[in-house]
């Protein structure tokens, strides 16, 4: 069985390895001077692997059900299991789970270095021109050289981190075989705002609760260290809701970004949590009796918002006074007013249509030995090492299958 995977990355590198392990004769086709460029830099080098905690709810997609098979052939225990024998041996952080020596590039040397052992046939530097079926095979066509095969894997990627090599060019493919997309936006990235106080909090990193309400309705929520920024709020709770916020933002909804900064209370407990505070050092000032509770640059913002002088004492505060102190405590928000581009994405939201996938093995259902795998697929994953696990499961699953695909046979 001959199989061609386009795409070196990380989903196509397993995809390439887990082919020839099932006796395929695998060609790998890139477009890059060397293969995974993306993955070498991915959690700032250190490489989130993959996470202890894998459920549809870590997905994100028009249908993120579409992951769980995938998952159960090849997850997290079988992510673990092949690079241990690859020589990387993780550590968890979190539920994180990193290589020990948290060396991304380490894990591009000991999937190349299989590639080569299982003697798969790597072409970097290929300008693929168009890619098609006839008479039963696949023909890729570059410049002064047409590559053939049974079967063909497209794992491109998505256009997110352009400065690694990463661009839409896979959609394209999958589009002249009659596929759809789903729209493509970044995601894993900061989020813009305006008419709020998020930029006089510019630099400041602090523990709150991010929500994104569409129309009103809150769609997504995450907690973490928030980083407020000149043009709006990052951090990973930013990530988190990113999908969800840029979707929604996208698709011409009303979109605000609500922010608490001490979520461990609610709204009903907050306003008296403050009243007892204000009580047992009602002397001092109102900037003096949020000390201890937040950052100077945030309880000037606070009181701005809440129409409390810095210099009133905390024992003359109104019941009123309170309740707008805990609704600017609670909901510190501004209306999302975009996003950055693609360039500051770790992924993108969108891509070939799940619907048209078999699930179960990767393949197309409108082409007879097609597949796909990672991220150029409409499934993205939050932060945490689940996009990683997405190409390590889409890529054995398609190679899997591909390896032994024959015509007919589905």
């Amino acid at each position: 069985m001959d199989v061609i995977v386009i795409g070196a990355g990380a989903a196509g590198l397993m995809a390439a390895v887990t082919a020839a392990r099932a006796g395929a004769r695998v060609t790998v086709l890139e477009k890059g001077k060397k293969p995974g460029r993306k993955l070498a830099v991915t959690g700032n080098g250190r490489c989130n692997l993959t996470n202890v905690r894998m459920e549809a709810s870590c997905f994100r997609g028009e249908d993120p059900s579409f992951a769980l098979p995938a998952l159960k052939q090849f997850g997290t225990k079988e992510t673990l299991r092949f690079f241990l024998e690859l020589g990387i041996y993780t550590k968890n952080r979190d539920g994180g789970l990193y290589p020990h020596s948290e060396q991304a590039a380490q894990v591009v040397q000991v999937l190349t270095e299989e590639a080569a052992h299982r003697k798969i046939k790597c072409k970097y530097q290929t300008d693929i021109q168009k890619v098609e079926k006839r008479n039963g095979r696949f023909l890729i066509y570059t410049p002064g050289w047409t590559y053939e095969a049974d079967t063909c894997i497209l794992a491109t990627g998505s256009p997110a981190a352009p400065d690694t090599g990463a661009d839409a060019s896979g959609y394209g493919y999958a589009q002249s075989f009659g596929h759809s997309i789903i729209p493509v936006y970044p995601v894993l990235t900061g989020l813009k705002a305006e008419g709020s106080l998020f930029p006089k909090l510019s630099g400041l990193r602090c523990e709150g609760r991010l929500t994104v309400l569409a129309d009103g309705k809150e769609t997504a929520s995450d907690i973490g260290e928030l980083q407020f920024t000149s043009y709006g709020i990052s951090g990973i709770p930013a990530f988190q809701v990113s999908h969800y916020a840029v979707k929604a933002w996208e698709q011409g909804r009303s979109v605000e970004l609500s922010v608490h900064v001490l979520p461990e209370f609610d709204e009903k407990s907050l306003p008296a949590f403050l009243k007892a505070r204000a009580m047992s050092c009602g002397y001092k000032t109102a900037s003096s009796f949020l000390a201890g509770l937040f950052s100077q640059k945030l309880i000037d913002v606070l009181l701005l918002t809440s129409g409390i002088l810095p210099d009133m004492q905390a024992e003359a505060f109104t019941d009123e006074q309170f309740y707008a102190l805990s609704a600017a405590i609670s909901h510190l928000s501004g209306r999302m007013t975009g996003h950055l581009d693609i360039s500051h994405a770790q992924a993108c939201t969108g891509g070939v249509a799940t619907g048209e996938i078999d699930p179960c093995t990767m393949e197309s259902l409108l082409v007879d030995g097609l597949f796909f795998a990672g991220e150029m697929t409409d499934i993205d994953g939050a932060c945490g090492g689940y996009n990683l696990q997405w190409a390590w499961s889409s890529g054995y699953v398609a190679g899997k299958h591909a390896a032994v695909w024959r015509p007919g046979k589905g």
